[in-house]
């Protein structure tokens, strides 16, 4: 099942993947549903609320995500910003197990992915994702393994100043084909 606020239920419709809205990850609408659905494992990809404990206890291998950097580097909301605020980014996407805080789990899986110079942040979190699809898929198929909480560095939203830094050494959060993507992404939805 896939419980997001924002689902693509024209693209899950044809595999037979139930769309459920909820607007809160933890709340009574989600735990109806994942009582409903009686999952194994949830599995979480990029998402933007952090699951409770309680929350994971409804699934009886609690879940993992897949987030699009190396962790323990860029915990947190947008790593694609903090990998491209480094001297020499370095990018890749990596397979947690989802814990009560955020992307602090244990890592199941990872791989560097290389990206060509002066690619956005945006256009680097969608290379990322696509690329983390066979990491996924793996940990998937062996749900019960790395179940222990490791606490891991955090990467908050990004302040005003590494903006501006990043903005002087000519690395782009996102440009005009970015938008045009994404504009495309949300009529389609």
């Amino acid at each position: 099942m896939n419980y997001g606020l924002r689902p693509a239920p024209g693209r899950l419709a044809g595999h037979g993947i139930p769309v459920v809205e909820v607007a809160d990850v933890n709340g009574p609408a989600m735990a109806a549903a994942i009582d409903t659905a009686r999952p194994d494992l949830l599995v979480s990809f990029h998402f933007d609320q952090i699951f409770r404990a309680e929350t994971l206890a409804l699934a009886p291998w609690g879940g993992i995500n897949l987030h699009p950097a190396l962790l323990p580097r860029h915990r947190g909301p947008v790593p694609t910003i903090w990998a491209l605020a480094e001297p020499e980014p370095c990018f890749g996407v990596t397979i947690h197990r989802l814990a009560a805080r955020i992307d602090a789990g244990a890592i199941l899986a990872q791989r560097e992915v290389p990206l060509p110079p002066g690619i956005t942040a945006s256009a680097a979190a969608r290379a990322l994702h696509l690329a983390g699809v066979p990491l996924l898929v793996e940990a998937i198929a062996r749900p019960k393994s790395g179940r222990e909480v490791v606490p891991l560095p955090y990467c908050p939203f990004p302040p005003p100043d590494l903006l501006r830094h990043l903005a002087r050494q000519g690395r782009r959060l996102a440009d005009a084909a970015d938008l045009r993507r994404a504009l495309r992404l949300t009529r389609r939805a």
